[in-house]
């Protein structure tokens, strides 16, 4: 996997493209650097997209240029649940190299993993597997601008969705809270096992704010 140079600009900030030229994690996909799969539009909304090439299926992510650390991290996003596809995933999350506290992965995803049962987000602290680390939830399929944020503290991190008539909360505690080191922010729309989504057609995902705020 390599990183492509190309940036965007997004709510004040610089975010690198990911290119893959081989699938690469998670999946495994490809990733895309085209205008196609990654833009920002007139209003300054980001676009991501799934959709298919030649060489297979296109995925996209975008990579904050800088560490942030402690903070309420907030992503605002425009697409209702019901158009992300059961097989994939809408992730708003950090994550670092070194691999102490699991990369330090942070993670809010929309998705219902390849599952029309499943609720269509959660909530997690890595490792996902321990059952305190994790709350599914289900956030109403038709709503619009729903507001996902985590606030990272040094003891704990507490989430939130929110949009119109809507609430969700939830916070993770404990000696495991990750400490931060390398992590950057990361949006990013890819597919289960880099399987195709159940219809074949361009998928996409709008993004019209992130904020940060420091502890």
């Amino acid at each position: 996997m390599t990183l492509a140079s190309d940036t965007i600009r997004f709510s004040g900030y610089d975010w690198t493209v990911k290119f893959s030229e081989r699938t690469a994690g998670p999946g495994p996909n490809f990733y895309s650097r085209s205008p196609r799969a990654v833009f920002v539009d007139s209003d300054g909304r980001l676009h991501l997209r799934i959709f298919k090439e030649p060489r297979g299926w296109e995925c996209s992510e975008v990579v904050l240029t800088k560490q942030l650390g402690y903070g309420t991290y907030r992503f605002t996003v425009v697409t209702p649940p019901e158009m992300i596809d059961d097989r994939a995933i809408l992730g708003l999350f950090t994550y670092g190299d070194d691999p102490e506290f699991e990369h330090r992965e942070i993670d809010i995803e929309i998705s219902r993993w390849g599952d029309s049962a499943k609720p269509n987000a959660q909530f997690v602290v890595q490792p996902f597997d321990r059952q305190e680390n994790i709350l599914r939830f289900e956030v109403p399929k038709s709503l619009p601008d729903v507001t996902y944020e985590f606030a990272w503290k040094p003891d704990c991190v507490s989430f939130r969705a929110q949009g119109k008539g809507f609430n969700k909360e939830w916070t993770f505690a404990g000696k495991n809270v990750p400490v931060p080191k390398d992590e950057a922010v990361r949006i990013n729309y890819w597919l289960l096992d880099g399987k195709p989504p159940a219809l074949q057609r361009t998928y996409e995902v709008v993004l019209s704010r992130f904020s940060f705020k420091k502890l």
